[in-house]
């Protein structure tokens, strides 16, 4: 009794506060594995329709409980304008087009500690930079782009001035525009000092000499901080003009400011590992709608790509640039109740609807035939359209791709996180909008790390490549796009995934290739190989010492597959 009373609890706990959806997933979790021994052994082929578990006063609460996530999931936003200068080491502010000052990465003391409006800078400004500042801001300027860097001069804390630049930037599921004010102080850092010592074959001590420069020393800060005089350090200045062929710190000033820039688009202009495709919206026959990513060369080699329930929907600018080389026109259809493409009235047949969806899509396009790569969930979707029409698919590529469900020991061979979800969307299909909501919730308020770091927190070869800085905004992008219209875009691919699909395999010709993980959480190699070994037309290739992100961790797969065909 006492652990019903503690779901049930925990479960309005995490409608009210998204902090406490993890612990709800464990207090489920311990329940429907205490149940694991009743369920049925074979897997149905038809997708569940009510809860085996027959527990009415918890399918009662959690209903009400998905009713509150519903209410406040309004209310709930992803905007944290703190996301956009985390981690940058320069004094920055974003600042909102109201004038607001939305963050800083200032501790007190600092140029710009505890700054509320733009008014508040006015002091440290040159009176025609704050004005240029504020018509920037507000965009009052209609002939100005606002696209492009506005540079001011700021007074610092020393009462030097130094130069800032204001970049207009974006924050996801937002249409406010915002701003960012960052220090152009060139930046220190590992990788600058690697370039300085192997290009210009500069020492440590004279390393440190740029490094303090770039933190606003003096000769004479330096000479106190190193224990050295002030002659010394100017022949180690000389040194340095010398090896790097500039004749004055200020020109040495600028050489180190342009270098240290190639460092910052990595670690903090996350958006420039995003890829940006052609959006194309295709109406049905039906009058319902297909959001539709298109990347790469416009008469280049199509290939369809179906993402998963969770990730898939964005794709790195490196691919992109592998899509320019082998010519490949890479098409990303956003699969109905995904992003903004429109979903459908019947969950029940929605893999054949997609089909239909799909190759509608290709006649527009005036493709007759394609390859079909599938990601994840997407692998089954991948499997209907070949059933539809086998003569249209040249082959099917699936990268850490579902494979039927056929007994119920495949459930339970899955990492604890997955397990449950899938057990859920099996055997409590009622209970499963409440996890995807409380789920959603967390995304919503800025917990989106949090997030992440508990669908992989058993899979140490996917966190190690989930929190790599080119791969972490593609994930959270994506988990976006798979939560836009809420918990139904999940809750129907479960409920597919999770029956015995094989009948879409059967009969099939069409040769396929399987690129799997051997520590895919989800879906694991185990039931890969048997899948494999069961179908004359399906070929596995296993990759050692990676998990379910594998795309992420070896893009070079995708053409190492595509330039076999």
């Amino acid at each position: 009794m006492k652990q019903r009373n503690d779901l049930i609890a925990k479960a309005y706990d995490a409608a009210i506060s998204p902090e406490e959806y993890d612990n709800l997933v464990v207090k489920w979790s311990e329940y429907i594995s205490a149940l694991e021994h009743e369920f049925p052994v074979e897997i149905s082929k038809e997708t569940p329709l009510s809860d085996y578990i027959a527990d009415k006063e918890i399918s009662d609460h959690f209903a009400r409980a998905a009713m509150i996530f519903q209410k406040l999931s309004g209310e709930t936003s992803s905007v944290d304008p703190k996301d956009l200068i985390q981690g940058d080491d320069r004094a920055a502010l974003v600042i909102g087009s109201d004038g607001r000052i939305g963050a800083s990465n200032s501790r007190q003391g600092e140029l710009f500690y505890n700054l509320a409006h733009i008014r508040d800078l006015e002091p440290k400004l040159r009176a025609g930079d704050f004005a240029r500042l504020q018509d920037t801001i507000t965009q009052r300027d209609r002939t100005k782009d606002v696209r492009s860097p506005t540079v001011i001069l700021c007074e610092d804390t020393q009462g030097v001035l130094s130069h800032f630049v204001v970049v207009p930037t974006k924050i996801s599921n937002s249409d406010q525009p915002y701003f960012i004010l960052r220090s152009l102080q060139p930046r220190w850092s590992s990788e600058l000092k690697n370039v300085l010592m192997s290009v210009f074959e500069l020492t440590n001590r004279e390393c440190e000499i740029i490094e303090g420069w770039c933190n606003s020393l003096s000769i004479s800060d330096l000479a106190k901080q190193h224990n050295r005089s002030v002659e010394t350090l100017r022949t180690q200045v000389k040194t340095i003009l010398s090896k790097t062929g500039t004749g004055s710190q200020a020109a040495l000033m600028r050489l180190i400011s342009g270098l240290s820039s190639l460092f910052i688009a990595g670690k903090h202009a996350a958006h420039d590992c995003i890829a940006e495709g052609t959006v194309q919206n295709f109406k049905l026959p039906d009058g319902r709608g297909l959001e539709t990513l298109i990347y790469g060369p416009e008469n280049g080699e199509p290939v369809i790509f179906l993402h998963g329930m969770l990730g898939g929907m964005v794709i790195s600018t490196e691919l992109v640039k592998g899509f320019y080389e082998h010519n490949i026109k890479f098409i990303i259809p956003n699969r109905p109740s995904f992003g903004h493409s429109t979903p459908y009235s019947d969950r029940e047949s929605v893999p054949q609807q997609f089909a239909l969806d799909l190759f509608h899509m290709l006649d527009t396009l005036k493709i007759k035939t394609t390859t079909i790569m599938g990601y994840g969930a997407g692998a089954l979707y991948a499997f209907a359209a070949n059933k539809l029409h086998p003569k249209r698919i040249k082959t099917i590529i699936n990268f850490a791709g579902g494979v039927p469900i056929t007994s119920r020991r495949q459930f339970l061979s899955m990492k604890p996180r997955q397990s449950v979800m899938a057990l859920t969307a099996r055997y409590a299909p009622s209970i499963l909008p409440v996890l995807v909501d409380g789920g959603i919730s967390q995304i919503k308020s800025g917990l989106m790390s949090k997030f992440i770091k508990a669908l992989y927190n058993e899979t140490p070869e996917d966190m190690s490549v989930a929190m790599r800085e080119d791969v972490h905004p593609i994930i959270q992008k994506s988990l976006q796009i798979s939560v836009e219209q809420g918990s139904n875009a999940f809750v129907t691919d479960a409920a597919h995934i999770t029956r015995d699909w094989s009948d879409l395999v059967q009969d099939a010709q069409t040769p396929v290739k399987l690129y799997h993980g051997v520590h895919d959480p989800v879906v694991p190699i185990e039931t890969v190989r048997t899948f494999a070994n069961t179908w004359d037309h399906v070929e596995l290739e296993e990759v050692s010492e990676t998990g379910q992100l594998i795309m992420n961790k070896h893009p070079h797969l995708v053409f190492k597959a595509l330039g076999k065909l």
